[in-house]
């Protein structure tokens, strides 16, 4: 009967995602965000936007997904530490509280790519934070829109930025995108910082050769 339905249901071991959360599908190991599970069938979120239903047995619950390795530390620390070893700056600001948006699963999913791992981790440094942690000068150049969003920073000094782009929902293809286009950015600024350091240290050389030998005549 239909009552006796009912209480099967009610009395059914709940599933680890019945009220969503982050998964790996098996066997492929793609990752996802999982809406809730019902009937033994999960509602998935995929990296590229879409939604699907796969039999729940497929999704196994991950209290993290993997992504680049993030800095310890407060987003004015990471800049400053990006600036004394010449890196660029990856920021991902997430929301303050309350139930993550689909656009904040969406860049959890696509930093979960390998390839943006792969591809941040060792040119790069990386922090992760919510928009309560930063200053409000800091928000605005890092989340012009709002939260999520993930900004591309080129450290001018341990205490000044230049915000090379932001965006609020993207692809793990328009990540890698936007992150070798930053990357080539702040290459050729670290080429013009060297030379200009260069033409400095010239000039001074100059100078003191001049003072040698006027203190000579």
């Amino acid at each position: 009967s239909l009552l006796q339905k009912v209480l099967a249901k009610q009395q059914a071991p709940q599933h680890p995602l019945s009220e969503g959360g982050y998964a790996v599908r098996q066997p492929d190991g793609i990752c996802c965000w999982v809406e809730f599970v019902d009937d033994g069938n999960a509602l998935c979120l995929w990296a590229d936007g879409t939604d699907s239903i796969v039999p729940a047995e497929e999704v196994v619950a991950q209290t993290a997904l993997p992504g680049p390795a993030t800095f310890g530390g407060s987003f004015e620390a990471a800049r400053t530490h990006a600036f004394m070893n010449g890196q660029l700056l990856v920021a991902a600001v997430h929301g303050a509280g309350g139930k993550n948006s689909r656009s904040e699963h969406l860049q959890v999913l696509a930093l979960a790519s390998e390839e943006v791992a792969s591809l941040v981790d060792g040119n790069a440094i990386f922090w992760r934070g919510s928009a309560a942690e930063l200053r409000p000068p800091h928000l605005q150049q890092l989340a012009p829109q709002g939260a999520p969003s993930l900004a591309m920073v080129l450290p001018l000094a341990v205490d000044a930025m230049r915000v090379l782009s932001s965006s609020q929902c993207q692809s793990a293809e328009e990540v890698v995108a936007n992150f070798i286009q930053a990357l080539e950015e702040h290459d050729e600024h670290q080429k013009i910082r060297e030379a200009r350091m260069v033409s400095e240290t010239a000039l001074l050389r100059m100078d003191q050769d001049e003072e040698y030998a006027a203190s000579l005549a």
